[in-house]
């Protein structure tokens, strides 16, 4: 979430890969074959191989020599501020994040994947971050949501970053997909929606035999799947975590029984139909504790395993969410409650790093907890054999306590964010979890 004024801003670097060294002695030498228009033409000779000096779209080791590269220029280039020069820091905790700073203050952010650039500053911060970037590579410039009043040629209504579409509303910032979701619906020909997502009984479906394993239609169902899961990933990770649940569910079902992982993909993307004009509201409130977790599990659905649901917010708005299937196999909702707060424990202290390195002052975790069990064994030492094995687990956490580094607060059940990430919840309770997940429609004059 932007400062209050703070604008937001986002480029593209043009052909990136083009501007990374290959390192011979990590990456090999590496050749390719010229362009077969230019032997035609008669301009290379036939048989000629030409030796790579810089990265290519396609090879492994692009991403990495790229961001050596970006890494390397950015660390010593400096932001015209109307003739004030500003300096831009790496942070330590996320490689991803840096820092525009002018007279030991921080006045922006922006965030950088791969080639893919999010500035958050003033109007007049980003302009000049932006002819940045242009005097070392060539830039298409996305646009800017313009928060401060100020006037710019790159002012725009939303804008596209990370396939994510972000817009302005009152007191907070829009996030969703709906042109992605747009398109995925007309790839499949769905023009009927539902209103809920499919009924599961995780843990239940029949695995396909050994011998249905090894024939072609196998295959084909398993590549199907793969394909259904990782386009509905790409939603439940970036705005949408109402599918969460159902899409981790869908990821362990595809090799176990695709049929049945296609089927319940399919009922999601009509699900996805019904609510495609909902977007994520991402609005701070005031909170003494910056970072808060929500973990929550559902004890072995199915007689299978637990399911862990985390949900992480900073000032109030949630930067990140997971539904995990729990690595082991547990014999208790206690176990399984204290394996999710475990979990989330470990996202949120690294949030908080990210968080505190960005601002530079130490800042507050708290645990939501809706179990008394695993808040006892969280808070208190081992008070028998048979209950070591759990305050073991849940060292780590107390040790942070005592350390005054987290806060732990049990939350009644209804309260609990994370819990729509733990199972597949009916239409009702799933409506209900709506304003939780911070979820809202909106009316789109046309699908």
């Amino acid at each position: 979430m932007p400062k209050k004024g703070w604008s937001v801003g986002s480029l593209d670097v043009k052909t990136a890969f083009l501007y990374a060294e290959l390192n011979e002695e990590e990456d090999g030498i590496l050749v390719v074959q010229p362009p077969s228009l230019l032997v035609r033409m008669g301009l290379v000779e036939p048989g000629i191989m030409w030796k790579l000096k810089k990265a290519l779209y396609g090879l492994r080791c692009a991403p990495k020599r790229w961001s050596q590269e970006r890494d390397r220029v950015l660390q010593y280039q400096q932001v015209d501020l109307d003739g004030k020069m500003a300096s831009m820091k790496q942070c330590k905790a996320s490689q991803g994040v840096w820092k525009v700073i002018y007279d030991n203050e921080v006045v922006g952010y922006f965030l950088v994947y791969v080639d893919d650039i999010l500035f958050v500053a003033k109007t007049e911060c980003i302009l000049a971050t932006m002819a940045s970037f242009g005097q070392n590579w060539e830039c298409k410039y996305v646009g800017i949501l313009v928060h401060d009043g100020a006037t710019t040629d790159l002012a725009v209504q939303s804008l596209v970053c990370l396939s994510i579409t972000i817009e302005s509303c009152s007191g907070g910032t829009i996030l969703h997909q709906h042109e992605y979701i747009d398109n995925k619906l007309r790839q499949r020909h769905i023009k009927t929606g539902i209103p809920a997502l499919p009924e599961v009984e995780e843990g239940k479906a029949p695995p396909v035999s050994a011998e249905e394993r090894k024939t072609i239609l196998y295959q084909e169902n398993l590549k199907k799947a793969q394909d259904e899961v990782g386009s509905l990933q790409w939603l439940a990770l970036k705005t949408r975590p109402d599918i969460a649940a159902i899409t981790a569910i869908c990821a362990s079902l595809q090799s176990r029984n695709p049929v049945l992982a296609i089927d319940y993909c399919r009922e999601t993307w009509r699900y996805l139909y019904n609510t495609s004009d909902m977007r994520m509201h991402l609005t701070t409130v005031p909170d003494k504790f910056k970072v808060r977790i929500s973990a929550d599990a559902s004890f072995a659905p199915g007689g299978d395993r637990s399911r862990t649901g985390v949900v992480i917010r900073v000032a109030g708005a949630i930067v990140h969410w997971a539904s995990n299937r729990q690595s082991g196999s547990v014999l208790s909702a206690h176990e399984a409650e204290l394996n999710g707060a475990i979990t989330g424990t470990k996202v949120g202290i690294a949030i908080r790093e990210i968080v505190q390195d960005m601002v530079g002052t130490p800042v507050t975790l708290k645990l939501d907890q809706d179990n008394q069990a695993t808040i006892a064994t969280i808070m208190h030492e081992v008070t028998s054999w048979r209950t070591r094995h759990y305050a073991l687990r849940a060292a780590g956490i107390r040790d942070l306590v005592a350390e005054q580094q987290i806060t732990v607060e049990h939350v009644r059940g209804v309260s609990i964010i994370a819990d729509p990430l733990t199972k597949v919840l009916p239409k009702i309770k799933l409506m209900e979890s709506y304003e939780k997940l911070q979820l809202r429609k909106h009316r789109l004059t046309s699908l």
